[in-house]
């Protein structure tokens, strides 16, 4: 996605730093106690008491997502991690890049959606179905590395399925989900921040009551298109005479197309690019 809106990341830039000396002069009242490399349920802890060390800086640009880091002695790989770089401060630089790219990266994909003979209600539902036909439901078969292999290699990364919300990444969790990556039923906040912010409408639902004039609104549980899922996320268009539609977008195996693989489905095909 990087590649395809021109953005090239640069290679991370380490710095390592001794705190040998922080380390010694700790060690005595509030010691630091060594982790053994990370098993399958977290760290495992031991008795040693760090004495001596270094610190480890990674300075990486904003079109950098995660940085995997990695344990070695001599050419034994002892460990390794994957650090999420993103911030989700509002207020930080990495935030505002986000926001703007989002933006970028969803109107690329509207401009090749819509028609100027389109009403916004028709609109909204041309972005709810692409998403439906190019996203993946989580653990949903079809993210399976037997049941789609094709999938599977396009966003597994060292035998475990890239998910970017894993870093609590939410904006580029939803360029994901319009990238043929990874959807559920919360995607239905791309649609309302494609009409809010690309189509101009207004959020109508104060909490209580829906406004009158044409605008859209996030329904969830029984005010829902599911309402007998307490989960379930939707949103709610009315046009400018009073009529009401509801929208959903999640991935495929969210309710239909169970068990589909790429190659029976073509959705690869049917992802739209960005260059």
């Amino acid at each position: 996605m990087f590649a395809d809106m021109g953005i090239a990341p640069s290679a991370p830039k380490m710095v390592l730093e001794s705190c040998s000396d922080n380390l010694y002069a700790k060690s005595m009242n509030n010691p630091y106690k060594v982790e053994l490399p990370f098993s399958e349920t977290g760290a495992v802890a031991s008795n040693e008491i760090a004495i001596s060390g270094k610190k480890i800086t990674v300075n990486i640009d904003l079109g950098t997502r995660v940085v995997k880091q990695v344990a070695k002695k001599g050419e034994e790989i002892l460990d390794y991690i994957y650090l999420g770089t993103s911030n989700r401060k509002t207020s930080s630089d990495s935030a505002a890049f986000d926001r703007d790219l989002y933006k970028r990266v969803r109107e690329r994909i509207e401009a090749r959606l819509w028609t100027d003979g389109m009403s916004n209600g028709d609109k909204i539902g041309a972005l709810a179905g692409y998403i439906n036909a190019t996203a993946r439901y989580p653990d949903s078969p079809t993210t399976n590395p037997y049941e789609n292999p094709t999938y599977w290699e396009d966003w597994a990364v060292d035998g475990k399925i890239l998910e970017y919300w894993m870093f609590e990444d939410v904006t580029l969790s939803e360029i994901m989900a319009l990238r043929g990556g990874i959807a559920d039923c919360y995607a239905a906040q791309i649609l309302n921040r494609a009409a809010k912010e690309d189509l101009g409408l207004t959020y109508l639902f104060d909490g209580k009551t829906v406004a009158d004039g044409e605008g859209v609104w996030i329904g969830t549980g029984s005010k829902s298109s599911n309402p007998s899922n307490p989960g379930h996320m939707s949103l709610w268009y009315k046009d400018a005479e009073g009529k009401k539609g509801c929208f959903d977008a999640w991935g495929l195996d969210g309710g239909y197309n169970k068990g589909v693989t790429c190659e029976e489905h073509d959705c690869r095909s049917k992802i739209i690019p960005l260059g």
